[in-house]
Order: structure tokens, then C-alpha cells, then sequence
């Protein structure tokens, strides 16, 4: 409950600063690497339980707790977006790992400073996790709130709604930096 709870709160964080990070951030400071890392490193080790944690199969309504099966189904499609939100495809496409790269060298001779956050964006990726996980951020919060299945979910519309319209200002803000250049 408690690594739950930990999650729950990390993916708010991370739904949050990543469109802040994607507009307003140059280049990253120590903190937002900190930060960053920190994140992944915590998605990491949820993929890890998840290939230990039961679930309850929805058409028996019975407790699945067969190791084999449960990595299984997870790795039917949960576990190649949660591996793609972790992973730093920007650092890789962008050549920022290991050297530079002849990308890097395109957008430095073309001056398309800003197409190196075109790429950042493919962070965005982490947020479809609170799409995953709604059913266990639901419980958490009948757990902690004790209210009615109808006043939840206007939260949960509510929460969401503030997060499609953050994310689209951010990502407006990012677009029109654009034509600084």
C-alpha cells in the first residue's frame, strides 16, 4: 500500500514537471538530473515488483498469483511502455551518450537548438503511466479520503482535466519558443 502510495505520488510529480521541464528548461541543471533520475530509477524498480505483484483476473474475479503468468501479461504491452518511459531516448538520439553523433552536428549546423526538445518530448511517455495505474490510484484514494465512488472520479476528471490542459500550455509555450530563433 505504502509502495502505492510512493508511485501514486511520483507520477503526479513527473506529470507535472516533465511539460514544465519540456518548456521552460534550456539546458538541465543538476537538479532537474537529480530529479529525473531519481524518477526513473523509481519506475525501474516498479517494473521489478510488478513482475512479482498478484492481480485479480477480471473475467474469473480470482487472485493471480502464478509468477509465470503474471510476467506474462505483463509484458504483453504494460511493461514495453513503462520500459520506453524510462529509458533517455533523447540523451540516445541525440548523441549526448557516449560522445556526439552526426544528429548532434545537423541541428548545431542547421541552428535547430530547439529540436533537441522535439526529441525530449518522447519523455512525455512516463505520463501515460497514471492511464495504467488509475484502478490502484483510485484505491489509494478511497483508502485515504473514504468518499463515494462518484466524488472520486470528479476528482479524478478533475486532476486530469488540470493535467491535459498543463500539459498542451506547456507544450504551446515550447512551440512558440520556437520562432525566437
Amino acid at each position: 500500500m505504502r509502495w502505492d502510495f510512493y508511485i501514486m505520488i511520483i507520477m503526479v510529480v513527473a506529470a507535472i514537471l516533465t511539460p514544465l521541464q519540456l518548456a521552460f528548461v534550456e539546458n538541465d541543471t543538476v537538479g532537474w538530473i537529480v530529479t529525473g533520475a531519481i524518477i526513473d530509477i523509481t519506475f525501474l524498480v516498479d517494473i521489478l515488483v510488478t513482475f512479482f505483484t498478484a492481480y485479480v483476473d477480471e473475467s474469473s474475479y480470482t487472485m493471480v498469483t502464478d509468477k509465470c503468468v503474471i510476467a506474462k501479461k505483463y509484458l504483453q504491452f504494460w511493461f514495453w511502455l513503462d520500459l520506453v518511459s524510462i529509458v533517455p531516448l533523447d540523451a540516445f538520439i541525440m548523441g549526448t551518450v557516449g560522445g556526439g553523433s552526426d544528429m548532434t552536428q545537423v541541428a548545431k549546423f542547421t541552428r535547430m537548438g530547439k529540436l533537441y526538445k522535439m526529441i525530449r518530448m518522447l519523455r512525455m511517455v512516463k505520463m501515460m503511466r497514471i492511464v495504467k495505474d488509475r484502478k490502484r490510484i483510485m484505491a489509494n484514494l478511497d483508502s485515504v479520503m473514504k468518499t463515494n465512488p462518484g466524488v472520486e472520479r470528479l476528482i479524478f476528471f478533475c486532476f486530469g482535466f488540470f493535467l491535459f490542459n498543463h500539459t498542451f500550455a506547456s507544450i504551446w509555450i515550447m512551440l512558440a519558443s520556437f520562432d525566437e530563433d
